[in-house]
């Protein structure tokens, strides 16, 4: 019984796995987009823009090293 319950799931577990990879970068986008409106909302959109330059700045320097 286990080894036929296995043979029915592997092919749903196949094609689940590139749906919850981009489901899980959805859900990242959204935390972010929902993060930063909620600091715009408290500091200001100055922050906001500051703080992605910042992560901007972070970025491109770490991939000149």
């Amino acid at each position: 019984m286990p080894v036929l319950f296995n043979f029915h799931l592997t092919p749903l577990i196949a094609m689940l796995t590139p749906f919850s990879f981009f489901l899980m970068i959805v859900m990242y986008i959204y935390l972010l987009t929902f993060a930063y409106i909620q600091c715009a909302r408290e500091q200001g959109l100055g922050a906001v823009i500051n703080s992605i330059w910042v992560f901007a700045t972070v970025l491109t320097q770490s991939s000149y090293k």
